[in-house]
């Protein structure tokens, strides 16, 4: 299994996603630093890693619709992670 490759214009977009996610969650609800975001590029099966751009932690249906917009206005990809179980 093969890992789609990074598009180089949606990495370019980061700042602007970042901004736009502030505009929209708390700042606790971001996971946003290259450290913090090491726990997150992969799941239980640890073969297949890929760091994302960020991590969004909305609370309610209000903030996971306004994540859902923000991403898809940029053109950035979702990836929903169940706990990091792979399943």
């Amino acid at each position: 299994m093969n890992l789609p490759e990074a598009v180089p214009e949606r990495l370019a977009r980061r700042g602007e996603l970042l901004k736009k996610m502030r505009a929209v969650l708390r700042e606790d609800q971001l996971v946003h630093r290259d450290e913090d975001l090491v726990a997150y590029e992969c799941d239980a099966l640890s073969a297949y890693r890929q760091r994302p751009m960020m991590v969004a932690l909305p609370e309610t249906t209000q903030e996971v619709a306004a994540v859902l917009k923000t991403c898809s206005e940029l053109d950035i990809p979702i990836v929903p992670w169940g706990a990091g179980t792979g399943l």
